[in-house]
């Protein structure tokens, strides 16, 4: 009885110290998201992140990028909790360093898919859209690896922005390509998610889909950026009733209000 109770004792300690682990790591990770939005004139920028557990793989940021620039980037890490997690942490780091010394979002991605080519498990890669918005003429350049953003037009137009290469960290030799060039007009709306909204579902399996996701923005598309990612939130969880989210979900949205 000496015995069963130390060991359980010892279970239990271990498990607590676990437990401590992954909450200073999800401490770290939640502090590396950005602190706010960033408050830039002619633009309304809003974002949202739900990890499906303790730690996310999901990732966001906006990145100073030189003269009137600023990067907008959301990537997805296979898989969810704490090793996902750590991996969207290196993502990160690479990424900000990259942006520091290549203008164009193409060459980014192609020297951190070498790099991750190298550092990933075997079972494991990144998809990531990364754009460059200039805030002075408005207009937005991207990149984008096995990952697709939405640009919903003031005119009811839906433009479709498309990966431009393969998920990062399979194959090291893969190239990016650069994305259209596109001018942003006062009513356009921008949206970038990780598959988990698309892909979340209901109890009877229908996936919520890229057609729910087009149809909200419609509805709300004259509302604030933050109105927006809460109407498409809220819709998803509707959709899925008591089901619990099998992924993270991540979304950024950028309304040109004037």
């Amino acid at each position: 009885g000496a015995v069963l109770a130390f060991q359980d004792a010892t279970a239990r300690l271990k498990q607590r110290e676990i437990e401590q682990e992954v909450q200073t790591a999800l401490r770290i990770q939640v502090s590396l998201y950005p602190k706010q939005v960033p408050q830039i004139a002619g633009f309304d920028f809003a974002s949202f992140c739900q990890p499906c557990s303790k730690a996310c793989g999901d990732y966001y940021d906006f990145i100073p990028w030189g003269n009137d620039c600023l990067g907008i980037a959301v990537g997805d890490v296979s898989g969810h909790g704490l090793g996902p997690a750590v991996e969207m942490v290196a993502t990160r780091a690479v990424l900000r360093t990259l942006t520091q010394r290549e203008s164009a979002p193409h060459e980014c991605l192609n020297q951190l898919n070498r790099i991750l080519s190298e550092d990933l498990p075997d079972d494991m890669f990144v998809t990531l859209f990364l754009a460059s918005l200039n805030t002075r003429d408005r207009t937005l350049s991207y990149a984008a690896a096995g990952h697709e953003a939405v640009l919903l037009r003031a005119n009811g137009d839906l433009c479709p922005l498309k990966s431009t290469g393969t998920i990062l960290g399979m194959q090291k030799t893969a190239v990016f390509g650069c994305g259209q060039s596109v001018t942003l007009q006062t009513g356009d709306l921008l949206l970038i998610a990780t598959d988990g909204l698309a892909e979340s579902t209901s109890p009877d399996r229908k996936l919520f889909g890229q057609a729910r996701i087009i149809q909200v923005l419609r509805q709300h598309q004259a509302e604030s950026a933050s109105q927006i990612l809460h109407a498409l939130m809220s819709a998803c969880d509707e959709f899925r009733q008591s089901q619990p989210s099998r992924d993270d979900v991540t979304a950024v949205a950028i309304k040109l209000v004037e």
